[in-house]
């Protein structure tokens, strides 16, 4: 198949994933949430690294020889790749791969990591058509009340009457293993 035909075809696929998706445990009406992704970055002067946020339909473009594919379904990014220059954990990425959380993505000397974990930010919950519960405390989360959906779904008051997300040093779900503050996951500092 000729190169342009297959950017074509991911173009098109991109598209048709560009939906947006509502949670299965909040229903948000008529506002929609879009799942994102995180490429890690080091900053060359400080050595501190930083994220950037990928959202699904948007391509991003790292080099000439390298574009993030976010698709809408199930957290999920391809890496299309021009040169045996693109490496992900070590191997060749060409043409096109599809990342997993912490994947390793090198392109000549710049080292990156993609990351399936979401930013955790307060939002006004909305009217809901059953009853939701928080988390740490179980009591029953109302409309316009600020709160905060961990990455795992579990949602909890983020109220200065009841200020649940941040009682604890994690999420109040116990297979979860998110921080309230930061992330479960980044890649080590001066690595």
């Amino acid at each position: 198949m000729p190169y342009d035909r297959f950017l074509r075809g991911i173009d098109h696929f991109l598209r048709r994933n560009a939906e947006p998706r509502t949670t299965t445990l909040i229903q948000q009406q008529p506002a929609t949430y879009w799942p994102c992704m995180l490429i890690w970055w080091q900053d060359k002067k400080t050595r501190d690294w930083k994220y950037f946020v990928l959202h699904p339909g948007a391509a991003l473009s790292l080099s000439p020889s390298a574009v993030f594919l976010p698709l809408a379904k199930n957290n999920r990014c391809g890496l299309l790749a021009e040169d045996d220059k693109v490496m992900v954990n070590g191997v060749r990425a060409l043409p096109f791969r599809i990342l997993v959380d912490r994947d390793q993505i090198s392109v000549g000397d710049e080292r990156l990591y993609f990351s399936v974990e979401t930013p955790i930010e307060p939002a006004v919950f909305p009217q809901q058509d059953k009853k939701v519960f928080c988390g740490r405390c179980k009591g029953e989360l109302t409309t316009g009340e600020r709160v905060v959906v961990c990455s795992c779904g579990t949602a909890h008051h983020d109220t200065d009457k009841l200020p649940c997300w941040k009682k604890f040093a994690r999420c109040s779900n116990p297979q979860c293993k998110r921080p309230v503050a930061g992330f479960a996951w980044q890649p080590a500092q001066g690595s």
